[in-house]
């Protein structure tokens, strides 16, 4: 976590597009990359790293992937198409850019490998998964962007809001906030009956 912590601190407040990269485990201890412009695609395609002839990413010798971490843009940044067709409040477009997408849900849910959300204000989160039973409902439940599940085409017509989503990663794998927040509460693990500890003001 503390690698994760660097690479939140570095991004700081470059919120005007998303940065990625990886978390490795070298010699007993964990190196993070720097931040480059890119996200959840970027990393599962592997196209920060040379690939070899599967397509697979080459990674330094003695680097082993331990986990891969995505920044969120400002609220700034945010398409007002994304918020005005699910018709989402102020507070819940706040919420959206601080919790995993769906695209990255699905990610982690794929190849097991840790994600860390670094987002603004103070916002760091982790997302895990063991495979479970529940966590492979949850990731047929989302589908594919090719074909989309139940769940991810209620959460994009607003049927299913924000605070749904994050109650359905809590509930189905490990899902941990890093920094006390306002939205999220004290840091820790996040529970299936999650709420937001207290809004925001809204913006004059």
């Amino acid at each position: 976590d503390d690698a994760a912590r660097h690479a939140h601190e570095k991004i700081g407040n470059r919120r005007d597009r998303q940065y990625a990269g990886y978390i490795f485990r070298r010699d007993n201890r964990f190196v993070v990359t720097e931040p480059l412009p890119g996200d959840i695609a970027t990393l599962g395609q592997n196209r920060l790293y040379p690939q070899d002839n599967n397509g697979h990413a080459i990674f330094p010798d003695d680097h082993l992937l331990h986990a891969r971490y995505v920044s969120h843009v400002a609220l700034s940044k945010l398409d007002p198409a994304d918020v005005d067709y699910p018709k989402w409040t102020f507070h819940e477009a706040l919420l959206s850019l601080q919790m995993f997408s769906v695209d990255e849900v699905r990610q982690v849910l794929l190849d097991q490998v840790a994600l860390y959300a670094s987002a603004v204000p103070d916002s760091l989160l982790r997302f895990e998964s063991n495979g479970s039973e529940s966590a492979q409902s949850l990731g047929r439940r989302l589908g594919t962007r090719q074909n989309p599940g139940a769940l991810a085409t209620e959460l994009a017509a607003g049927i299913k809001r924000p605070h749904d989503f994050i109650r359905e990663q809590a509930a189905s794998a490990r899902l941990t906030s890093l920094l006390d927040n306002q939205l999220w509460g004290y840091r820790g693990r996040k529970a299936p009956t999650w709420s937001v500890r207290e809004a925001p003001p809204d913006p004059e």
